[in-house]
């Protein structure tokens, strides 16, 4: 069955979730067969994540369908991956079940794999994969409240990739704005809002053209400059306060955030994935929306803009 389904299954410019499903099939018959190496190279990351591309999460949103396969890599579900499997991709499977349950909103179970994912890199010495793997607890732990516990970890991913030696100027701009957060969400502004500068003078630095953070490092950055206007926003809303004597600040605030939130649009709709998109448009929805409020603007036109 694993066969026939490889042989019979053609690789499409851009397949739909239909059209990978028998692919799915094939990784599990592959490891029923015990073929888990084969499967997770040949076919799980080399034709349905297409490699670095991930074209099944990227582009299709599959996450439950990739969960379902990479649950068959796995002796104990979500501890420990079967030891027919290199160690380098027992690492990465580790991180692969630890995104999709994330990305599934199963945020208690993709503790153990991303914990257990950390404890590998590091234990090997793999400091710029360490990284990787702080950043993504630091994140996962501020999702559930465990503010403290992010904070820690994001300093620790702070020190893995500085002691990489590595040249992957990503990963050093990812731990940067990964620290920033966490110092914001633990209320620390002044110093979250200079590590976020960083980051970005980072970035310029290795990459001109993309002169902003994107993804979800510019999510939280965004959120981040959002911060003020919101609060005033909400507290005019309410009637708790009179008018802001910094308004033109607070509105000057989000024109900014909304630039910023439109250049980084255009770069996710070219290279990026949905996730991206939707966060994009998440902050400009938010930022329109408070300098509506702080404008005393009419919020049915701006609402009936959104529809």
């Amino acid at each position: 069955l694993y066969e026939h389904l490889c042989a019979t299954t053609p690789d499409k410019p851009q397949p739909t979730l239909e059209d990978l499903q028998p692919l799915y099939q094939a990784v599990a018959h592959g490891c029923q067969a015990g073929l888990e190496q084969e499967s997770c190279t040949k076919v799980y990351r080399r034709r349905i994540n297409r490699g670095q591309e991930f074209y099944s999460t990227k582009k299709l949103g599959a996450f439950g369908s990739d969960l379902g396969a990479v649950a068959c890599f796995y002796e104990t579900l979500w501890s420990h991956v079967s030891l027919a499997l290199a160690e380098a991709d027992r690492s990465w499977l580790l991180n692969e079940a630890a995104v999709r349950l994330r990305a599934l909103g199963r945020l208690t179970e993709a503790l153990h794999p991303t914990r257990a994912g950390l404890e590998l890199e590091v234990s090997n010495k793999r400091w710029g994969n360490g990284a990787i793997a702080g950043s993504n607890l630091s994140d996962l732990e501020l999702t559930l409240g465990k503010v403290a516990e992010a904070l820690g970890h994001a300093e620790q991913a702070l020190n893995y990739a500085e002691r990489s030696g590595d040249a992957d100027w990503q990963n050093y701009v990812r731990t940067h704005a990964n620290h920033a957060n966490a110092l914001h969400q633990v209320g620390l502004r002044t110093e979250a809002e200079a590590r976020f500068s960083q980051a970005e003078a980072m970035q310029t630095n290795w990459q001109p053209k993309y002169r902003y953070l994107g993804s979800g490092q510019g999510f939280a950055y965004c959120d981040l400059l959002l911060a003020a206007p919101e609060r005033a926003a909400w507290r005019k809303e309410g009637g708790l306060a009179d008018p802001p004597s910094d308004a033109v600040a607070l509105l000057e605030s989000c024109r900014a955030v909304e630039q910023r939130a439109a250049h980084t649009l255009k770069w996710a709709k070219q290279h990026m994935g949905l996730l991206d998109n939707a966060l994009d448009h998440l902050t400009l929805g938010r930022a329109a929306l408070y300098r509506a409020i702080l404008e005393h603007s009419d919020l049915r036109i701006l609402t009936s803009g959104f529809s």
